[in-house]
């Protein structure tokens, strides 16, 4: 029985078993503009009706490919057109050295002598 029901699930599927999709197939039975006006219309419907949530559900199933690529798509020219910070200079500052100083000459280190106990 499990089985059966497997092979007519794979077989409503055609992305499943390898065929390729067209979009009639991928809309369901209704042209483009026939799916359009029932989604705009589902969406104008209280939002506990079937058909308001057969629109959402349309459109987040549509949507979603659209902003997996955009939106990273996005990001990355924005990064793109972002300026490069530089590094700003500042004036230098002038310094000024001193002549040097004498030291006075200290006196020999003499070492401690280690006291035995």
């Amino acid at each position: 029985m499990n089985a059966l029901v497997e092979r007519d699930r794979l077989q409503e599927a055609p992305a499943l078993t390898g065929e390729r999709t067209t979009i009639h197939q991928f809309l369901g039975e209704l042209s483009f503009l026939e799916w359009v006006r029932k989604v705009r219309h589902g969406l104008s419907q209280p939002p506990e009706s079937g058909e308001y949530r057969f629109a959402h559900q349309e459109i987040k199933r549509l949507w979603s490919p659209v902003v997996g690529i955009g939106f990273p798509c996005f990001v990355a020219l924005l990064i793109l057109a972002m300026p490069e910070t530089k590094n700003v200079t500042e004036p230098p500052i002038e310094i000024t050295l001193a002549p040097p100083t004498t030291t006075p000459k200290l006196d020999p280190i003499n070492t401690l002598k280690e006291e035995k106990p």
